[in-house]
């Protein structure tokens, strides 16, 4: 049996991106015998990613704070009448983004988290 955690420590460190899209796993930058290590191990993997796609959101879902309705939480100018927007809640805490100023704050902010509980980039 292999350790999922084992491999997946060893293929981040030889630069492999995992990612879940759905059901399905991706392996950028994957050697091809990594790539066979990692096929095998499949649905560990997936189950993994999901658990750490999980502490990710929560803390994202952390970094909110109330912010003013009048303005974008990620860029912090005024959204104006007309504009399209997007508002996030976490429990007491809401906030409104721009439409184009989302994903890119939330991009970042899982980039920021991956690197902070190690989950590489």
């Amino acid at each position: 049996m292999i350790d999922v955690a084992e491999l997946i420590a060893e293929a981040r460190r030889q630069g492999v991106v995992l990612r879940l899209d759905g059901e399905e796993v991706t392996a950028k930058r994957a050697p091809k015998a990594m790539l066979l290590q990692l096929r095998k191990a499949k649905g560990f993997i997936r189950d993994q990613l999901r658990s750490e796609q999980a502490l990710i959101e929560r803390r994202v879902e952390s970094r909110m704070a109330d912010y003013p309705p009048d303005r974008c939480f990620a860029c912090r100018q005024r959204i104006l009448v007309g504009e399209a927007f997007i508002d996030l809640r976490n429990d007491d805490v809401s906030a409104r983004f721009h439409q184009a100023c989302l994903p890119e704050w939330r991009a970042a902010q899982e980039d920021e988290a991956r690197r902070a509980l190690g989950f590489g980039p």
